[in-house]
C-alpha cells in the first residue's frame, strides 16, 4: 500500500494502490485471489479531531478496483478461467454506494452443472453501518449440465433487496426466469424443455423467521422420464402450462431449514372447490394436453394447482382416460417423516385395457362393459402402506376378469 502527497484540508488525496488477499479463498480453495483498487480519501473538515467521532459525515471515500479470481477450485466451485469482478464505492455523509459488474465465462459447479457467459450486476446503498438495500441485482447466465458442450438452460434473476443488520429484518422480491431456448436438458433421468417464470417475494425476520411467495407460471413445458431400476416406467408429459401459487414458512434451526408448521389433509372429505378458489385466486388452471405412460396415452388434464407448506394439492382436476374418466382431488405431503399420496374422487367409464399398460395385463378380456367407482385412498410412502377404500358402482364381466388377470 502506498501513497503519493498528502491532502488538504477539504480536499482529495492522491490515489492510494492497494493489494489485498483473500486467505479465506486462498486457504480452502485451490488458486490465488485478490482485489486491487484504487482509494481516493476527501477530508472536509479543518478540525482533525473532529473527524474522530464524525467520520461518517466528515470524510468522503472513493474506491474503484477490480477482484480477481484465479483457478479456483473448492467443494462448491470449479474456476477454470480467472474470473474478474470491478466494482466502484462511494461513502458520502455517512451513505456508502456500492456498483459490482462482472462477466462469468465459466463456472462449474458439482451439483448444477457448468454455468457459461453471465453477465452479473449489483447496485446497493448503505445508510450508516446498520441500514442497507440492492437496488438492482440482476444475473444472466447459460446452465448446462453437460461440461462438453455449451447448450443448456437460459436462467435470468431480476431482485431488489433491503435490510436492517441491528434488527436482522430482511425484505426482497424479484422474478427467476428460466427457458430452455426450445431444445431439451438433461438431468439424470429426466429431460425438460420448456419456459418457466417464478415472480417473487421474500422476507426474513430476526434471521430465523423465512416466508417465500411467488407464482409459478408454466409455458408449454415438456417433460419425459426413462425408465430406469429406481422407476421402471416411462413417462412424457408434453406441452404443461398454467399457474400455480407458493407460500411457504420456515425456520432456522441450527443451520438447517425446516418447516414452520406441517399441514395435515383428510382425503376422505370432499373439500368445497367454492369456497377454497378465493385461497387460489392467482393460480390459473394447470393444463396437460397428452401424457404418456409407456405405449398408453392420457389426456388432457385440466387442474387447479397451488402449494402451501408441506402440502401440493390438486383441485378439481380432471383427466380423460380413453373413453372414461376420472375427476376430483389429489394432494401430496412431502413431510420427509410422512411422505403421501391421497387420492379422493370418480371413475367412470374406464376400461382397464386403456388405462394400464399392456404388461401389466397379461391376458385381456375383450368386451364393452366398463368401470365406475368412487374413491379416498392413502398412499404412504415412508412406511409403505395403502389406506382407504373403493366402492365400485357398476363393473362388467369383461373388466371383472380382467382384474383377475392383473
Amino acid at each position: 500500500m502506498g501513497s503519493k502527497g498528502n491532502s488538504k484540508s477539504g480536499g482529495w488525496c492522491k490515489a492510494l494502490r492497494v493489494l489485498v488477499p483473500h486467505p479465506l479463498l486462498n486457504q480452502y480453495g485451490k488458486g490465488s485471489s485478490h482485489t486491487e483498487f484504487k482509494l481516493k480519501i476527501r477530508k472536509l473538515c479543518h478540525n482533525p479531531f473532529a473527524i474522530k467521532d464524525n467520520w461518517e459525515k466528515e470524510v468522503e471515500i472513493e474506491a474503484a478496483g477490480m477482484t480477481t479470481l484465479i483457478q479456483e477450485e473448492s467443494r462448491y466451485f470449479v474456476l477454470k478461467e480467472p474470473l474478474v469482478i470491478h466494482h466502484e464505492m462511494k461513502l458520502k455523509k455517512g451513505q456508502a454506494e456500492v456498483d459490482l459488474k462482472t462477466q462469468i465465462s465459466s463456472i462449474e459447479m458439482p451439483k448444477l452443472g457448468k454455468i457459461l457467459n453471465s453477465p452479473l450486476h449489483i447496485k446497493a446503498n448503505s445508510h450508516g453501518l446498520q441500514q442497507f438495500s440492492i437496488q438492482e441485482l440482476s444475473l444472466e447466465t447459460q446452465i448446462s449440465r453437460n461440461t462438453q458442450t455449451s447448450g443448456g438452460t437460459r436462467v435470468k434473476v431480476v431482485a431488489e433487496l433491503t435490510g436492517n443488520l441491528n434488527s436482522q429484518n430482511y425484505q426482497a422480491q424479484g422474478t427467476l426466469v428460466a427457458d430452455t431456448a426450445g431444445t431439451f436438458v438433461q438431468w439424470g433421468d429426466d429431460s425438460v424443455r420448456g419456459r418457466v417464470e417464478v415472480p417473487w417475494t421474500l422476507a426474513v425476520y430476526h434471521q430465523n423467521k423465512i416466508s417465500f411467495d411467488g407464482i409459478l407460471s408454466i409455458l408449454n413445458l415438456d417433460w419425459m422420464k426413462v425408465s430406469s431400476r429406481g422407476f421402471p416406467a416411462s413417462i412424457q408429459m408434453k406441452r404443461i402450462s398454467g399457474k400455480i401459487p407458493v407460500q411457504e414458512e420456515f425456520f432456522w434451526n441450527h443451520g438447517k431449514i425446516e418447516f414452520s408448521n406441517l399441514m395435515s389433509q383428510n382425503p376422505f372429505e370432499r373439500v368445497d372447490f367454492e369456497r377454497l378458489q378465493p385461497m387460489i385466486h392467482e393460480s390459473e388452471e394447470v393444463n396437460i394436453p397428452e401424457f404418456r405412460l409407456e405405449e398408453k396415452v392420457y389426456g388432457p388434464f385440466q387442474g387447479y394447482f397451488s402449494m402451501r407448506q408441506n402440502m401440493i394439492f390438486a383441485h378439481k382436476f380432471d383427466l380423460k382416460i380413453g373413453s372414461g374418466r376420472s375427476y376430483g382431488e389429489i394432494y401430496v405431503d412431502i413431510s420427509p417423516s410422512n411422505l403421501q399420496v391421497g387420492f379422493l374422487g370418480r371413475l367412470t367409464d374406464i376400461h382397464l385395457s386403456e388405462l394400464l399398460p399392456s404388461r401389466y395385463l397379461p391376458k385381456i378380456v375383450t368386451g364393452d362393459q366398463s368401470l365406475s367407482a368412487r374413491s379416498g385412498l392413502v398412499m404412504n410412502l415412508t412406511h409403505g402402506s395403502i389406506d382407504g377404500r373403493v366402492d365400485v358402482t357398476q363393473i362388467g364381466r369383461s373388466q371383472c376378469l380382467s382384474f383377475m388377470n392383473i
